[in-house]
């Protein structure tokens, strides 16, 4: 079953990178604005990601490496 909402590690996995990357990412705010907080954790929509995935060609290029 596919997830619908994703964490830092979750995102990492769905991308094949480290959660470490994806958490950078998020720090430098390359990351869309997560859909959900629950306490510090940042929670994002599948589909917040997919479109961010696809107005954003250096996710693509990072990931076809």
């Amino acid at each position: 079953m596919e997830q619908d909402i994703l964490g830092i590690a979750e995102i990492g996995e769905w991308l094949g990178l480290k959660r470490q990357e994806i958490a950078q990412w998020k720090y430098l705010g390359k990351l869309p604005k997560p859909d959900y907080e629950l306490k510090a954790t940042p929670i994002w929509k599948k589909e917040t990601l997919i479109k961010w995935k696809s107005q954003n060609t250096w996710v693509s290029d990072r990931i076809n490496l």
